[in-house]
């Protein structure tokens, strides 16, 4: 399977100002430690649990009742039950170890991470991983996984592992943020991916990093097959 780029959006961070209400903001109502709503003050030592979080990605689960919460630092993908979930079923707070549970210490670079509703998957996105071309180029990668969480048993089952066929020049500024989309019309899937880079590229040192603002790119990858796993 291969997904190849098919259209690129620039995102013009100039937009229209007035069609935005300055009297409105977001306020926080509440904040809390992803460490510390894992396990109780007893358990919060256990070897398996890392020391310090660094989320990426957050989706909410179709029924509402669960959070599924990636971190570029571990493989383990945290569940984190939403209060309609508490009050309704027996649910707790729980990380998932990955498949080969022995990559669960290791940095998973995610970033990205979309429910696709056709097959009730997960795709999740690593910023860049070593090209296989040049030691100099880098890629993207998607893992297409099903995550199962009810009271007798919870696990993560890895379907499939893709390259995107888009070359990066750095291992920090690859994609970072995906979704899942459907377009009705063509009859076809996509994946949006957003570059992390302006213009997809890391700033040079010759830049300005004022003027050369407003070259965003989200990136639509469109999955064809091929002799081997790539998008």
């Amino acid at each position: 399977m291969q997904f190849i780029l098919i259209i690129i959006y620039s995102i013009n961070i100039y937009g229209q100002e007035e069609q935005c209400n300055r009297n409105q903001t977001l306020i926080l109502l509440h904040e809390q430690n992803i460490r510390d709503s894992l396990y109780y003050e007893n358990e919060r030592n256990e070897s398996n649990i890392p020391d310090a979080f660094e989320t990426s990605g957050v989706v909410l689960r179709p029924d509402n009742l669960i959070m599924y919460i990636i971190f570029d630092n571990t493989f383990q993908i945290g569940v984190f039950c939403t209060w309609l979930a508490i009050r309704t079923i027996n649910c707790t707070n729980k990380l998932l170890d990955w498949p080969d549970n022995t990559f669960n210490k290791l940095n998973s670079e995610f970033e990205g991470i979309a429910y696709n509703s056709l097959t009730d998957t997960y795709f999740i996105v690593q910023e860049t991983i070593s090209s296989n071309v040049s030691s100099n180029e880098y890629n993207s990668n998607i893992f297409e996984v099903q995550i199962t969480t009810n009271v007798t048993f919870s696990s993560i089952n890895l379907i499939q592992s893709c390259r995107i066929n888009w070359t990066f020049e750095s291992t920090s500024k690859g994609f970072e943020g995906l979704e899942f989309m459907m377009h009705h019309k063509r009859n076809k899937n996509y994946l949006l991916a957003l570059c992390e880079g302006n213009k997809c590229k890391p700033q040079s040192n010759s830049e300005d990093p004022v003027t050369s603002l407003g070259n965003g790119k989200l990136v639509v990858l469109d999955k064809h097959e091929t002799t081997h796993n790539s998008w």
